[in-house]
Order: structure tokens, then C-alpha cells, then sequence
């Protein structure tokens, strides 16, 4: 399923199931949180929780790694199917 949440994540029915959402500022904006879920080998879970990436970010030499060409910028223009 495709459900958004304000928290990145939300648990029901006793904690037995939880809703993960990934994308942060859903469509550039809602204004939700991200979060991924870490399970342990004991079954003990932990929510890490991240906020919309700032839209002024320029990459530099020191972003390698980060799934970004070096060098390239990032566009705050926003595609006119998300308006």
C-alpha cells in the first residue's frame, strides 16, 4: 500500500504493525517526516526519523558518496505535475 504519515512511521493494532513512509516532504509539500526501521536480531525496533533535505543544497567534492555527481547541483525547480 501508499499511505502517507506526518511522523514517517505510525504503529496500530498493538504495535503489531507499523506504516514506514520514505519520503520526506511528500510531493514538495506536505511538510512529513521520513523514517526507516531497523529491526535487531532480538526483534527490538528503532524508528530513525529525517526531515525534507534543504532545496538550496549545492554538491561539492566532499558529497562523494552521496548518490550525487560531483560537481552537478541540484534543482530547486519544482516539476509542474507535483503543482
Amino acid at each position: 500500500a501508499h499511505q502517507m504519515v506526518m511522523n514517517g512511521y505510525e504503529q496500530a493494532h498493538d504495535e503489531q504493525v507499523v506504516t514506514i513512509f520514505s519520503a520526506p516532504n511528500y510531493c514538495y509539500r506536505c511538510g512529513n517526516k521520513a523514517c526507516l526501521m531497523e529491526v535487531s536480531e532480538s526483534m527490538d525496533r528503532t524508528y530513525l526519523q529525517f526531515d525534507r533535505a534543504s532545496t538550496a543544497a549545492q554538491t561539492t567534492d566532499s558529497d562523494e558518496g552521496s548518490g550525487v555527481a560531483v560537481g552537478s547541483s541540484r534543482s530547486s525547480v519544482l516539476p509542474d505535475y507535483f503543482l
